[in-house]
């Protein structure tokens, strides 16, 4: 019953904010359970529309199994005043065995341009890891878009690699900083 009165009373919330365009307006809620896997679920959520129109909401879940495995999750996405966007999601593992994984993403996109990476980590219970991300930037004065990819290895090292490309999509020389 505790998680149908909050999930109606975040229902309520949200449609709230919606139907208040015009006033600055904050909500927020958090709850913690026992689950069904002998374990506890913990979830939160938070949302906001300031007066100039921009939005932000973001959650979170932390979730345990009673066996020493534990599941976190979260996300975010919002719009600024001036018509940006962005996204995150992520979600990490940490298993009984001491093994753990973690993902993420994020996207924004705004007048100067627009990135997007993703990237993962695995450590393998012997304590060996892999990583990787992979990166898209494009500048929109010059229309030039970067893309990068970067790996981690245990006993093999690092590598990375980047292109750039124009707006036709022909290459060109990545830029220096």
């Amino acid at each position: 019953m505790r998680h149908y009165k909050t999930t109606l009373s975040l229902i309520t919330g949200l449609i709230m904010a919606a139907s208040l365009s015009t006033n600055a307006f904050a909500f927020g809620e958090r709850w913690q359970h026992k689950n069904a896997q002998g374990g506890h679920t913990a979830e939160a959520v938070h949302a906001y529309q300031g007066e100039n129109g921009s939005e932000f909401a973001k959650g979170h879940r932390i979730k345990s199994d009673g066996a020493g495995n534990v599941t976190r999750s979260s996300g975010a996405a919002g719009t600024t005043a001036n018509g940006g966007q962005y996204k995150r999601t992520s979600q990490s593992t940490r298993s009984a065995d001491g093994s753990a994984t973690h993902q993420g993403s994020i996207s924004a996109s705004g007048s100067k341009g627009s990135v997007s990476s993703s990237g993962s980590t695995t450590k393998n219970a012997d304590g060996s890891v892999n990583q990787s991300r992979t990166t898209e930037i494009t500048n929109a004065q010059t229309g030039v878009t970067r893309d990068s990819s970067t790996s981690y290895t245990s006993g093999q090292g690092v590598t990375h690699s980047s292109t750039c490309t124009d707006a036709s999509g022909a290459s060109v020389p990545c830029p220096t900083h």
